[in-house]
């Protein structure tokens, strides 16, 4: 029985250990770029190289409208 265990807690660490290089790896892409342009959709202003928002305020709503797409499911 203790084969059967010690078997059965490798497999789910070896899962474990899959998932959190799977997430260490998403978070180290950047889904957005820097292209002159707020990526706020309500928001067209020009923005400084290498930034992605215009202000504060731009990128904390756009942070909440990613946040409610993702709670909701919607991915556009």
């Amino acid at each position: 029985m203790a084969d059967v265990c010690d078997d059965s807690d490798a497999a789910n660490e070896a899962f474990i250990e899959r998932g959190v290089k799977a997430a260490q790896a998403s978070l180290a892409i950047r889904h957005l770029s820097p292209t002159g342009v707020c990526h706020n959709g309500r928001c067209e202003a020009e923005v400084e190289r290498g930034k992605l928002f215009c202000d504060d305020q731009c990128a904390d709503e756009h942070g909440r409208v990613e946040r409610l797409r993702a709670s909701s499911g919607s991915r556009h």
